[in-house]
């Protein structure tokens, strides 16, 4: 494939593939052909069966209709719930017969069976057979016993006598008590008529084998069977083509749908009111019918796909034809100008014709433009070469001179190395000196913050003396005041005692007029006035003793104050050096400060010259790098010498205006 791409022509490359596109498109529309076909014949085989199913449905629920209807009215009929009631069959029979008539005359229902049942299931009246009554029907006949117990009407199909049966059935009341039922029975032949008329197909009624014993119209008889089941209907409406044709049938095949030779068969089970499957309602179709509609279908298939396949060989020719005239042509064309134009001396004044204005015009024109693109490119090139071999033989002056500074300039480098390394040194012996005396100083704010303490405590001790000696000094002056009281009753004791004094010499005097009755009075008044004469002695003495304390305390209160005005002092004293020390410890905090920034600043210094050192040894490199550098442009300078002459050489070989 890869050899195909690269070696085959444009025209190879399109008409392969559109061949094999085309080819591959016929086939898939065969492929989708074929398989519509089948869809077609699935298809009308669908269609025909929901038309079966769905006729025979609304026929079976059109009899469900007329048997329930029939059987509610002829239940509610006065006539009829009278005649049960009082046992009157010929009143029963005559408005029975009278109903079933109309029935016949108005309807095209004609062969429709009443049957009335007492409250005990009993049979009270056949009207096909009046003469048979009074039998048990309860064994058999579930749908009686059902509208006995629900006392409701239902419709539903029942296996009898006679086979599988439409039956509608309703209570008959009388008093609004139950007092039995009836029954509105139907055949399938208006079924099997009316199939034969709408959808030309033939209907077979069969019976389930487990249901032929309550069929006893049939037993011992001649009958007809299909998959061993009894046809259960009339013999003029049995199609004994399609039961022939269906004798080698299972039931598997007749329930799921089969073809026999002339016959599209399907089936539509047939249940009781309580879902059990009682018989088969078989109802075969026409086959050429149904062939006719499978060919009517793929006639039309088959008409679509040849007017597809007409148009896609038409599409194909005119695409042939498109591709040769339009494209193709004008390719070769190009192709041999652009040969022309290739193989020449290089001659870009040349240029390709333009004949129409389409997809391969606009290449031309877009292919003119990219060959005076590259002209002029040829002609600024051949520009630029002469440009480049003047800049080669200036870029090797210019590498000479940068040769001889960087040579230069790493001689300054070198040197200024060597004064960095000794100042480097010199820096760390000023770092180590800053070190030393950021300790030296903290050591001395240390011992300053311990003399702060001490004084502090000094003062605060001082402080409470102080306190103490004024707190002593208003007791004594107290003391004083005190004293001074003591005198001052002293004085009025001596007082009361010089009075008391004279009042005992007056006394004694009173007495020693009184002669021999006032002895007694003169003795007491001369005791009194012994103790008056004691009492201001010792007045005296304690007015002596209060007198020397007085003094006393006078003294001490003269020193205390004194002492009081030293301490003051020297509290004075006290904080003006504490004032000194925190003058000093502010000096030697920023002296502290001062040492620590200038030992950064020594630190800091030390990483920039650090830095310095580095970036010399950098610029070291840097100026050895580009010593190697303009010996290396000398070199590319001499081969762009040589490249600019070569390329000048070739684009000389180009022509250009």
């Amino acid at each position: 494939m890869e050899q195909f791409i690269k070696k085959s022509s444009i025209s190879k490359k399109i008409y392969v593939p559109l061949l094999v596109s085309m080819g591959i498109g016929l086939g898939a529309i065969a492929w989708f052909s074929y398989v519509n076909v089948q869809n077609v014949k699935e298809d009308v085989y669908q269609k025909e069966t929901h038309t079966i199913q769905n006729y025979i449905n609304n026929k079976l629920s059109e009899k469900f209709a007329v048997s329930g209807v029939g059987a509610i009215m002829l239940a509610k009929d006065p006539v009829i719930g009278e005649a049960l009631y009082t046992n009157d069959r010929k009143m029963a029979l005559k408005e029975a017969r009278q109903y079933l008539q109309s029935l016949k005359t108005g309807t095209k229902f004609k062969n429709i069976k009443i049957h009335i049942h007492d409250k005990n299931v009993h049979s009270f009246l056949r009207v096909w057979k009046p003469t048979k009554n009074g039998d048990d029907l309860s064994g058999f006949r579930k749908t009686i016993v059902a509208v006995k117990q629900t006392h409701k009407p239902l419709t539903a199909i029942e296996v009898g006598r006679a086979g599988p049966t439409f039956r509608g059935l309703a209570p008959i009341f009388k008093d609004n008590k139950y007092i039995g039922s009836l029954e509105f029975m139907q055949g399938y032949n208006s079924i099997i008529k009316d199939a034969k008329k709408a959808i030309h197909a033939s209907v077979l009624i069969l019976l389930d084998k487990s249901y032929e014993d309550i069929a006893t119209f049939y037993k011992n008889k001649q009958v007809s069977r299909v998959a061993g089941m009894i046809v259960t209907q009339r013999k003029n409406t049995i199609d004994d083509t399609l039961v022939s044709q269906l004798q080698n049938s299972s039931l598997d095949m007749i329930k799921n749908g089969t073809e026999t030779q002339d016959y599209f068969i399907r089936t539509i089970p047939l249940k009781d009111f309580q879902g059990q499957t009682i018989g088969y309602c078989v109802v075969g179709e026409k086959r050429s019918l149904v062939e006719k509609a499978i060919d009517t279908s793929l006639t039309s298939v088959y008409e679509q796909l040849a007017v597809v396949v007409i148009i896609n060989i038409i599409v194909l020719l005119l695409l042939l034809f498109v591709i040769n005239t339009i494209i193709k042509k004008p390719i070769q064309n190009l192709r041999d100008v652009a040969y022309d134009l290739s193989s020449g001396n290089g001659d870009l004044t040349k240029r390709l014709p333009i004949q129409s204005y389409d997809e391969l015009g606009e290449v031309s024109f877009y292919i003119n433009n990219f060959i005076q693109t590259i002209e002029v490119v040829v002609s600024q090139a051949k520009e630029v070469a002469q440009q480049n071999k003047a800049l080669s033989i200036s870029m090797l002056d210019d590498s000479e001179f940068l040769k001889e500074a960087s040579f230069e300039q790493l001689k300054a480098v070198n040197k200024s190395n060597v004064l960095i390394s000794e100042a480097k040194n010199d820096l760390d012996i000023s770092e180590e000196l800053a070190n030393k005396t950021s300790q030296d100083v903290h050591a001395s704010y240390e011992v300053l913050m311990k003399l702060e303490e001490i004084s502090n405590l000094v003062i605060e001790m001082i402080n409470d003396d102080s306190q103490k000696t004024d707190e002593l000094a208003e007791r004594v002056s107290s003391l004083v005041s005190q004293t001074d009281e003591i005198k001052s009753i002293l004085n009025i004791i001596k007082d009361i005692a010089d009075q008391t004094n004279l009042l005992a010499l007056n006394a004694a005097i009173e007495a020693a007029r009184a002669g021999e009755h006032g002895r007694g009075f003169a003795v007491v008044a001369d005791e009194v006035r012994k103790l008056a004469e004691k009492t201001q002695k010792s007045v005296g003495e304690i007015d002596a003793t209060v007198m020397v304390v007085v003094q006393n305390v006078q003294e001490i209160s003269a020193e205390m104050d004194k002492n009081s005005d030293e301490i003051l002092h020297l509290n004075d004293k006290t904080t003006t050096m504490v004032d000194i020390l925190e003058n000093s410890k502010e000096a030697t905090q920023k002296t502290k400060e001062a040492s620590l920034k200038s030992s950064e600043k020594t630190v800091l210094i030390g990483f920039k010259i650090k830095s310095l050192f580095e970036m010399m040894d950098e610029t070291l490199k840097s100026t050895q790098h580009t010593k190697d550098i303009s010996e290396k442009l000398d070199v590319i300078g001499a081969e762009l010498k040589q490249n600019s002459d070569d390329l000048q050489s070739k684009l000389d070989e180009f022509k250009t205006n």
